[in-house]
């Protein structure tokens, strides 16, 4: 098993649009659910009913009904004529058996050649046929959407979004005999439109895909391949796919279709300037961030590859003066891996200092989760320590306040920052097992200096009594 699960590729902020078509998509597809039941369960009963007459009618004229070949052309076309003892019969059951996957919810919202309108252009790009359908299309959308929205912005993203999926149709339906009733549904048209754009933007992205293999035993890992090979690859996949299996229900020029119009798209943006003067301004004024440069991108890739020193280097060229949030916790990660434990923290507090001044507390909470998932966090310094710890109290999470609270005191036992940080941990009642028995150690320690820091902690500690 191979699935692509992530990709290098920075994001500056919420991806509302594409978080907000997940789970338009999935709160649809489980609410239709009783709708598609009942109507699956009309259509299977009337096709039953219409294929036992079809059996019948071929062994009366001597025909083989097990036949699968010759069973399907009877099928769609019965051997009959008016007269014969099943005529009426056939006739009717067939009228059901037509007019139950006329009125069926895939056909009534999807879109096809005798069912093209602008409600089903846009309701097609919504129904799912399936659990694993939903699933596989949403998980491309999560994979290469948020990078694509991050790139033109929301509204833009979106309109563009919508475009791919209706021009997708549109070749669908061009594309299908006019004989055909089978309607297309599913965001895959839209999506492909995305995946067009990334390919075009971000061909210098890796992906990331994790493998799991059992010869004889269980054996996994992860790999990365750019996004300007393995995207190419899919779509060559959907070019072949589409010659040669036309019975596999999935519409795979739909997918050539909406690639195409997302990759010409993109082409003629960037060629034209109107991304460069349109709407990266608007985009990057927004997010109050800009993309990264060349040297970022190379120095968050070398970083990915564990080439810490070239990765700090390449990072800090800009970073002062750029100071892109993308590329913050790859340049403190390097410096701490190369022993630069000193700079390292430099880096951290003057960006948290300025993020606290702007009150991005999800940022905030962003840089924390990333590095204790790099390990690193006790390399934070004591002051960078009690900003995560003041994000985490105010968002709810006391237990986690309390535990970097305590070690920030551990840490700076018998110092005024030490002295500071229990009297607030008393004064916001941010209390730990074993406050009591540390604010008694620092009372006995004899400094003179301390004398009134020390009065104030005994009037906190009292309090708490």
């Amino acid at each position: 098993m191979i699935l692509p699960i992530g990709n290098t590729g920075a994001i500056r902020r919420l991806p509302y649009i594409s978080l907000m078509l997940i789970i338009i998509n999935t709160v649809i597809f489980f609410a239709m659910q009783p709708m598609i039941m009942r109507d699956n369960d009309i259509v299977y009963q009337n096709y039953s009913e219409y294929l036992n007459l079809v059996a019948l009618n071929m062994e009366i004229k001597g025909m083989d009904s097990f036949d699968s070949e010759t069973l399907l052309k009877e099928f769609e076309n019965p051997t009959i004529i008016e007269g014969d003892s099943l005529y009426d019969e056939l006739k009717f059951a067939k009228e059901k058996f037509d007019e139950s996957n006329r009125n069926h919810a895939f056909s009534k919202f999807g879109v096809s050649k005798s069912n093209l309108s602008i409600q089903t252009l846009f309701t097609s790009m919504f129904i799912h046929s399936d659990i694993f359908h939903l699933i596989s299309n949403l998980w491309f959308l999560f994979l290469l959407g948020f990078n694509v929205e991050d790139i033109y912005g929301r509204i833009n993203y979106l309109i563009f979004y919508i475009l791919s999926g209706i021009i997708s149709s549109f070749i669908f339906v061009a594309s299908t005999s006019q004989y055909t009733q089978i309607s297309l549904i599913g965001a895959s048209g839209a999506i492909s439109g995305v995946m067009g754009a990334f390919f075009v933007k971000l061909y210098k992205t890796k992906i990331k895909f994790f493998y799991f293999l059992f010869p004889i035993r269980p054996f996994f890992g992860t790999f990365f391949i750019y996004a300007g090979f393995f995207l190419p690859m899919w779509f060559f996949q959907q070019i072949y796919e589409s010659a040669s299996n036309s019975s596999s229900g999935i519409a795979f020029i739909a997918h050539i279709g909406g690639f195409l119009f997302g990759a010409i798209i993109s082409v003629i943006l960037s060629a034209t300037k109107i991304e460069e003067k349109f709407i990266s301004p608007r985009v990057n004024e927004s997010s109050n961030l800009l993309r990264m440069n060349q040297e970022e991108e190379d120095g968050v890739e070398a970083y990915l590859d564990e080439n810490f020193e070239k990765a700090k280097n390449l990072l800090m060229l800009h970073f002062e003066k750029r100071k892109t949030f993308s590329v913050f916790v790859p340049l403190f990660v390097s410096f701490v891996k190369t022993n630069e434990i000193k700079k390292a923290q430099r880096v951290m507090d003057m960006h948290l200092i300025e993020l606290v001044k702007k009150d991005e507390n999800a940022k905030i909470n962003e840089i924390l989760e990333d590095i204790i998932k790099a390990g690193v966090f006790e390399k934070v310094s004591s002051s960078s320590k009690m900003v995560f710890a003041k994000r985490l109290r105010d968002s709810g999470d006391i237990d986690k306040a309390r535990e970097i609270i305590k070690n920030v005191i551990e840490d700076e036992k018998f110092t005024i920052m030490g002295y500071k940080i229990l009297i607030m941990a008393y004064e916001e009642n941010v209390l730990f097992q074993g406050i009591g028995e540390i604010a008694d150690e620092f009372l006995k320690f004899s400094n003179d200096d301390f004398n009134e820091i020390k009065q104030k902690l005994i009037r906190r500690k009292n309090e708490k009594r």
